[in-house]
């Protein structure tokens, strides 16, 4: 398994205490909602955040993903795409 390199590590580490505290946000901001209600909006962010760094991650790990369907055409090269837009972990 490739491992992670210094750089990576603290990327991910950053990361991961970012996610911490922006989740400590949206628990603290639904427990104070008067109507207490989730904010759809924000567990679409989280799910499209997650999305994307597994998608990082595949790529980084050189993860072939696996077609049900020969008519779905397959992804741009992640590593190359996100080393184009400066994604974290790349």
């Amino acid at each position: 398994m490739k491992a992670f390199d210094k750089d990576v590590q603290d990327r991910l580490q950053e990361l991961t205490e970012l996610y911490l505290i922006v989740k400590e946000i949206v628990i603290y901001s639904e427990e104070n909602n008067p109507e207490n209600k989730a904010n759809i909006q924000v567990i679409t962010e989280f799910r499209n955040a997650f999305d994307h760094l597994m998608r990082v991650y595949a790529a980084y790990f050189e993860i072939e993903r696996v077609y049900l369907y020969s008519n779905i055409k397959k992804p741009r090269d992640f590593t190359r795409l996100t080393q184009e837009l400066g994604i974290i972990l790349v």
